[in-house]
């Protein structure tokens, strides 16, 4: 029988201290390998189709999606200032021969929605080149706001679109509830309507008669913007503008889009369309942000 030995016992303590050690560096060598290294390479080499390789491009057809809510939300994969600074990019790009929109989202800012209408019809103006939407899973709100630049609308037939109205969205009062708990807010104003709004205000009918007319008016040029778009009368656009949401079929009927049909059914009848003859559609897409940017 072999007795207590000490020194193989510290032995055996520094073989396993050091085989931890190897496999704890083997495992942060591999998290190097597979997370590190390819994020630095994303950093240094990201593709931006637009600044890099739209020169040396071939003929093409520009596609651009519109994918989440058209806002300034980190929540959102819209990228408004990449998609206006890539339009103009295109536009002086001759080997650009139009533009392919994507869309799938459910609306967001009359600011944006606004800027990218004016940035496409801009884009048909300066090039005399056609601009076409595709929607995909819904084309609401500002999704259809820009889509009425386009010279063809396609949807998909599972499609949701038009939602063709404004909104400032829900304004929640909790007067009544904070007068219950017997708490009282105040605020200073310079003027009796600068609060207007407020969830702890009742709102007076002279304010509500100043919010409405800032819709009216943003609702007026949604309005407009449809019907010369989609060649409709205003009195026609009015009455199917009161909000609600189409399928993609009920928005055929109803002249909103031109053709219901899959992306592929699309693409090809772009090309016929304008005896394209051997051309690519190209996809262009914003640089996507490293760990590093997301750690920053």
């Amino acid at each position: 029988m072999t007795g207590y030995n000490k020194s193989n016992e510290i032995s055996l303590r520094k073989y396993r201290k050091r085989r931890n050690k190897a496999i704890i560096i083997a495992i942060i060598f591999a998290i190097f390998l597979l997370f590190i290294i390819p994020a630095i390479f994303m950093k240094s080499f990201n593709f931006n189709k637009v600044s890099t390789s739209i020169d040396s491009m071939s003929r093409h057809i520009a596609v651009l999606d519109i994918d989440g809510e058209m806002s300034d939300s980190s929540d959102s994969s819209y990228d408004h200032f990449w998609l206006m600074n890539t339009i103009d990019k295109l536009g002086t790009n001759p080997k650009n021969k139009g533009i392919l929109i994507r869309v799938n989202t459910p609306g967001g800012s009359v600011y944006y929605s606004d800027e990218l209408y004016n940035k496409l019809m801009e884009y048909k103006k300066t090039t005399k080149r056609p601009v076409y939407i595709y929607m995909e899973n819904m084309a609401a709100s500002g999704g259809y706001y820009i889509s009425a630049a386009a010279d063809k609308i396609y949807a998909n037939r599972n499609c949701w679109t038009g939602s063709i109205g404004v909104t400032t969205g829900t304004m929640i009062n909790v007067k009544g509830l904070l007068d219950k708990l017997g708490i009282k807010a105040e605020a200073i104003t310079s003027g009796k309507n600068k609060s207007m709004g407020s969830s702890t205000e009742e709102m007076t009918e002279e304010q509500k008669a100043i919010m409405q007319a800032l819709i009216d008016e943003s609702y007026e040029r949604f309005v407009e913007i449809v019907a010369k778009g989609r060649n409709i009368k205003i009195e026609k656009v009015k009455e199917i503008a009161d909000g609600r949401i189409y399928t993609a079929s009920q928005a055929k009927d109803l002249n909103l889009v031109d053709r219901v049909c899959t992306e592929d059914e699309a693409t090809s009848d772009i090309i016929k369309e304008n005896k394209f003859g051997n051309i690519k559609y190209v996809l262009f897409s914003p640089p996507k942000p490293s760990i590093f940017d997301r750690l920053g």
